[in-house]
């Protein structure tokens, strides 16, 4: 329970919750005598502010005219004598300072201030800088708990020659859960200036079990009431373990702060180890044909995509309707999304959600969210560093009748306390060409589509102390053997519990599809095509040529030749589509 403050003139400060002027107006009750809001200020805080005076009431009116309002500062809401009392006249619309009669000496001890507006219709209300008790009055007599999410529009000023120096509160708060013996953690997050100085300078100390450790951190200088960010790395964890930490900062610019009540973070449980495999992360994208918004999204996903090698990419034609591309088991793990809640484009990671690290973008508390570019990045560090719990070894042939043998095998790397491992096995098919996608003008191409569910929705148990299994797949007509994939990762399962369905590690292994016959859209014989940057030569020339960006936006088309010039493509990558009278092939271009 926190107040902001800021220096408005030599010795003086503002004392309230909310930041700038009122966004969002809470109706009144009708035909009631008065409405408006009150804030607690707890002892905590007021123990820093002992001694000081306020001098000042700060209120945003709704009404255009003048208006009568009632201010008091009390110790209890629910009645009693007030501490101080005082009747004005608002005489504008926006924020109206009204000057104390008497200065109000603050004693330490913790009060409600509240003020009660007569004939209000709305009540203004801003953004929160900090949380706070609060309460709204709209009728002018009972007291409920206020907006989530914002701040009454109401704050004072409090003057004295002795304010707090240094206050802060802590954040959001980045914290590692894997730890490799010896080497430094990263941490990093967020604070506010709640004191009368500049923030220079914050110490921390970290608890890792019963152990301390502290380390310093410059920042860049955060003016009162402004918002700072910080890094740190000056954390080793040195036996393998598993201990609980936690951070607080514990003196800013060098001195002790003023309300230290704020100023710690949530217990994380890190994982140490001497030896950390690395995993693959599963991103399991959902899209629909029927999604405008998706090609413009799924362009910025799969440039992230294409950049990190360890990403093992899932495409689900679900969360928004169906099309002809959707699977059963795709639309079962909609069970992912928040129930009632259903969208795309979408992305899960790892089936994973991290709120505790990321809670705007996990505001819906479920795996599944909706990113851009930077996000994900984020995320794709973060899932990057865990380790690979258990090996998935997948091993893909075929047979001269066309179908796709799969053999999966693996074994425990990093003690796990899941409940219920289960195999997934899925085929999957890149660069799917479609006509039909809303939000694509012209051809569209679908990446990594899950063509197959191969082993039950929910995976088959295994004992991860050492695991093998084997599966025939037929390749189905529609199919390009070309493109096809399979996608093998183990993840824990819980039907009660969609947060606890983690993924352990992926893989991904290409079919092989050079002799797979009689599937139809698989090439008869080899195509002989050359690529120098800007040039492209097919040796027995081409019935049709396409090329498209990553959003699957066409960008050139060709018939009947056997060369194409495409110097004038912005440098990037591109997927050009070759059709000739012995079949097709889809190949990847980078423009210079």
């Amino acid at each position: 329970m926190l107040a902001a403050t800021q220096t408005i003139y030599a010795n003086s400060m503002k004392l309230g919750y909310c930041e700038g002027n009122a966004v969002s107006f809470y109706p009144a009750a009708k035909e009631s005598p008065a409405g408006g809001s009150a804030v607690f200020f707890p002892e905590t805080l007021m123990q820093a502010y002992s001694g000081t005076d306020i001098v000042s009431f700060h209120i945003w009116s709704s009404i255009m005219e003048p208006s009568t309002v009632h201010f008091a500062i009390r110790s209890s809401l629910d009645g009693g004598e007030a501490l101080y009392e005082q009747t004005a006249t608002l005489e504008k619309y926006g924020w109206n300072e009204v000057r104390l009669d008497k200065p109000f000496r603050i004693d330490g001890k913790a009060f409600y201030m509240s003020y009660l507006v007569e004939g209000i219709l709305n009540i203004p209300y801003a953004l929160s800088l900090v949380d706070g008790e609060e309460y709204i009055c709209t009728d002018g007599s009972e007291w409920k708990s206020s907006v989530e999410g914002f701040s009454a529009a109401f704050y004072a000023t409090v003057e004295s020659d002795n304010l707090p120096r240094c206050n802060v509160s802590l954040g959001n708060i980045v914290m590692p859960g894997y730890a490799r013996l010896g080497e430094p953690l990263a941490f990093s997050g967020d604070f506010i200036n709640l004191g009368s100085v500049p923030v220079e300078s914050l110490t921390f100390t970290y608890h890792v079990g019963d152990s301390l450790a502290t380390e310093t951190v410059s920042v860049t200088e955060v003016k009162p009431r402004g918002t700072g960010t910080f890094e740190m790395n000056g954390l080793r964890i040195l036996s393998e373990g598993e201990p609980q930490v936690s951070v607080e900062i514990s003196a800013v610019n060098g001195e002790a702060d003023f309300d230290p009540s704020d100023n710690t973070s949530r217990t994380k449980q890190v994982l140490c180890r001497s030896v950390m495999p690395q995993r693959k992360v599963l991103l399991e994208v959902f899209s629909t044909e029927r999604c405008t918004n998706c090609p413009t999204v799924h362009k910025q996903i799969s440039a992230v995509a294409d950049t990190c090698e360890r990403i093992i990419e899932l495409g689900h034609h679900a969360g928004f309707y169906e099309d002809n591309y959707t699977i059963a088991a795709s639309k079962e793990y909609e069970w992912f999304y928040k129930e009632g809640r259903l969208y795309a484009p979408a992305v899960m990671l790892d089936r994973t959600e991290m709120s505790d690290n990321y809670p705007d973008i996990y505001s819906d508390g479920v795996p599944v969210v909706s990113v851009g570019a930077s996000k994900l990045k984020t995320l794709y560090a973060e899932q990057s560093c865990a380790p690979a719990f258990v090996s998935v070894e997948p091993t893909v042939k075929t047979d001269e009748s066309g179908n796709i043998l799969i053999h999966v095998e693996g074994e425990q790397l990093i003690d796990t306390d899941v409940e219920s491992p289960r195999l997934f096995v899925f085929v999957s098919e890149d660069s799917v060409y479609s006509t039909n996608q809303s939000g694509a003008s012209g051809g569209y191409y679908h990446r990594h589509m899950a063509r197959q569910s191969v082993t039950p929705t929910w995976g088959e148990p295994i004992d991860i102390k050492g695991y093998t299994a084997d599966y025939t797949v037929p390749v189905q007509t529609g199919w390009d053997a070309a493109r096809l994939s399979v996608v093998a990762f183990v993840a824990n399962y819980d039907a009660e519990d969609k947060n606890n369905c983690r993924v352990l590690n992926a893989e991904e292994a290409k079919v092989p599809y050079e002799g797979v016959a009689g599937i139809e859209n698989a090439i008869a014989k080899p195509m002989h095509v050359s690529w120098d940057g800007s040039t492209l030569m097919v040796k027995d020339g081409f019935s049709r040529l396409t090329v498209c960006d990553m959003s699957g936006r066409q960008v050139y088309s060709a018939t009947a030749d056997d060369t194409a010039d495409l110097g004038f493509l912005d440098r990037g990558y591109y997927i050009a589509t070759i059709i000739c009278g012995n079949g097709q092939k889809v190949m990847k271009l980078m423009a210079d």
